[in-house]
């Protein structure tokens, strides 16, 4: 019997050695690899075409929104292994703009105002221009905060200015889709303000990873651009390409469960399990995807999902669902606060509430603005939550992970056996599920339990 954390191991290095392998024996078969992800990405797009009501659990929204522009990005993958030295960073630039061309192209052009449309196109080629200019001066140790300034009151007023435009012409459906997309330019505005004051070089070439024209993906300072290591760009390439393979592979299973219903079950155990690992296979496929996509143009990236499915505590789960939205949470957000404010409890609430935010309700919290403002947004896949059910489950996921986080009996536990992180793991699992459960009954019988209290105290 081994033990999660040996399990971790031998899956890493079966992955290290696996890409390790093809990329010093298969070098040449690139361009035939990227024919396969090229064909899976068209099967993953019809696929998601057929079933359009599937639920958009955790990162699923981003699956949906890059069906058109994946299979661009892995036909250029095939022969991005080939170019050298600076030329592959100017390749990704390439790739990346016209994939976030194609973007704009099929999901605004026709369907906002021109003016809009202009606007929404020029985000990412300025972010990126502005980006590869400041990393360049930082790297020549020189500071530009003030371009940074600039650019970051540019891409504010482009965000008021596109959201009050489409708001006021009741395009709510185009203005939920844009606030789906400008996340990942307010996230690089703040890895440009990290460029001017890193006391580190940073890679120019950070803002042109192609893995950034589909969604709003968070990327360490720390990330390079691989140019003249040739054994290394081809293991980050095959590293990559298995990477999409298993998280297509689990994408496709969360869509089967999804098709079978049991989340809309009768039986609340049922119901609430299946969430939960619904929520699990959509980010651990979905980052695998965004991971790979980086890795096959020669970008070193961390995997953004550190085994999450076999996290010993609630709080853990957290920290490694999705690894770049906790360490920017925890550069950007933490420590500022906990310099000014000495309240574990209050730095953790306001820190959970951004990252959960980021992670898992946006959209949500789009939809309910809006409908709050007297808009009705509903169909397709623009769901209508539950307030409700998603500000209880928001306060019950923070209230277990706060508790867990200070007090965790198998962290305090003199057993040391085999099965104590097996039984970690285990009650994670029932605790989340359990948080779930809670949710749906106290946001069910909201109603008749107020109508008790205030007859109690009445």
């Amino acid at each position: 019997m081994i033990s999660p954390a040996q399990l971790e191991i031998y899956l890493r290095r079966f992955e290290v050695r696996l890409s390790e392998y093809c990329g010093a024996r298969l070098k040449w078969a690139t361009p035939f690899a990227a024919i396969i992800l090229v064909l899976m990405a068209l099967w993953i797009k019809s696929i998601l075409e057929m079933n359009t009501h599937l639920q958009p659990f955790g990162m699923f929204p981003f699956v949906r929104q890059s069906r058109f522009v994946m299979p661009l990005l892995f036909a250029c993958a095939g022969i991005s292994i080939f170019f050298k030295g600076t030329a592959r960073g100017w390749y990704s630039a390439l790739v990346t703009m016209l994939s976030w061309g194609l973007n704009c192209y099929i999901f605004f052009l026709g369907k906002v105002p021109i003016d809009v449309f202009v606007l929404i196109t020029l985000l990412l080629p300025l972010n990126s221009i502005f980006t590869y200019y400041i990393g360049t001066a930082r790297r020549k140790q020189q500071t530009r905060a003030t371009w940074v300034l600039v650019l970051l009151g540019y891409f504010t007023f482009s965000w008021l200015y596109i959201s009050g435009r489409l708001y006021a012409l009741e395009e709510f459906s185009m203005l939920l889709l844009f606030w789906k997309f400008k996340l990942q330019y307010m996230v690089l505005v703040a890895i440009q303000l990290a460029y001017a004051y890193s006391p580190r070089p940073v890679d120019p070439f950070l803002a042109y990873n192609p893995a950034t024209a589909t969604h709003g993906v968070l990327w360490p300072v720390v990330t390079v651009l691989a140019r003249k290591n040739r054994p290394a760009i081809a293991q980050f390439w095959w590293k990559g390409f298995w990477g999409v393979v298993l998280g297509y592979l689990i994408i496709y299973l969360k869509v089967q469960l999804d098709k079978a219903g049991l989340d809309r079950s009768g039986n609340i155990l049922v119901k609430s399990t299946v969430k939960y690992v619904l929520l699990i296979l959509s980010d651990v496929g979905a980052f695998n995807v965004i991971t790979g996509v980086a890795r096959l143009f020669g970008y070193r990236v961390r995997d953004a999902t550190s085994f999450s499915w076999l996290a010993r505590t609630p709080a853990e789960y957290w920290r490694r669902g999705s690894v770049y939205h906790y360490e920017f949470i925890n550069r950007y957000l933490f420590l500022r606060l906990w310099r000014l404010i000495r309240s574990r409890f209050i730095v953790t609430f306001v820190c959970f509430f951004f990252f959960y935010i980021m992670k898992n309700g946006v959209f949500d919290v789009g939809i309910m603005i809006l409908n709050w403002a007297g808009s009705d947004i509903h169909g397709g896949i623009y769901r209508n939550p539950d307030l409700r059910y998603s500000v209880i489950l928001f306060f019950l996921h923070f209230l277990l992970l706060y508790i867990t986080q200070r007090y965790w009996f198998f962290q305090w536990s003199n057993n040391r056996s085999i099965w104590t992180p097996w039984a970690s793991v285990i009650t994670t699992y029932v605790l989340q599920i359990s948080t779930i459960i809670l949710a749906i009954i106290l946001s069910t019988n909201w109603h008749s339990w107020l109508m008790q209290l205030q007859h109690l105290f009445g």
